[in-house]
């Protein structure tokens, strides 16, 4: 479809034609200097990719970024607490670069049988289950990020890996309900992690701080980006 001189022929040149490229007719598209590179588009499951020519045989490949923010409702006893609590549908939330992994950050626990010695974590399903054979549900969204949106998400996980100076905030998780929420130097819980790294991102609208967020708040703002759900059994 695409001959070696870089023209395209048919009815492939409206379907390459872009918003970028401001060309409304075939006879702007003929006259355009955008003929002189190679043009590709494909599609393929829910993932857009596309190449984008930067010289006759340099082509670049740009492909839509996702992350996953996973909303979990454990069988820990202290996630049953803070739901009969609050009322909340789930009791804790993470994120994750590919959800095939099953790898998970989050503000947690860092021993499975100690809810008061927490801190930045990498955690699997199986931290979210105390109770062998009891299930565990995992709601998933899913976040298009461009590439540096995601840059910036890796760097704050990298950051927050290497400094061991922050640690979990219990006082504004304890009194979420009271005070709705607030900042503490090198501090974070479970949610306020999650909504700051919301907050770097352009498709995520955040009405108010990031720390002034509970959980079902934080749900409400990501619920066009839904991605399923699950339920687990993690057997010891």
């Amino acid at each position: 479809d695409i001959s070696r001189d870089g023209a395209m022929q048919g009815t492939n040149r409206e379907l390459y034609r872009t918003k970028q490229s401001g060309l409304k007719g075939r006879a702007d598209y003929e006259a355009s200097p955008f003929l002189l590179a190679e043009y590709r588009y494909a599609c393929y499951n829910d993932f857009r990719c596309f190449w984008v020519a930067v010289g006759k045989d340099k082509v670049e490949m740009a492909e839509q970024k996702y992350i996953y923010v996973a909303f979990v409702r454990s069988n820990t006893a202290a996630g049953a607490i803070i739901r009969k609590i609050t009322g909340w549908s789930y009791s804790h939330v993470s994120v994750s670069l590919n959800r095939k992994t099953g790898k998970f950050y989050a503000f947690s626990r860092l021993n499975c049988g100690s809810p008061f010695w927490a801190g930045f974590t990498q955690e699997y399903r199986s931290n979210y289950s105390l109770l062998k054979d009891k299930p565990v549900e995992i709601t998933y969204y899913k976040i298009p990020v461009t590439v540096e949106e995601l840059k910036k998400v890796k760097a704050f996980i990298y950051m927050l890996s290497r400094d061991k100076e922050y640690i979990f905030n219990y006082p504004s998780m304890v009194t979420t309900t009271i005070l709705h929420g607030f900042r503490m130097y090198k501090s974070f819980n479970c949610v306020t992690f999650v909504s700051k790294i919301l907050s770097f991102l352009n498709s995520v609208e955040l009405k108010k701080k990031y720390y002034k967020y509970d959980l079902m708040e934080l749900e409400e703002a990501v619920s066009s980006f839904r991605d399923g759900s699950e339920t687990v059994c993690i057997n010891r």
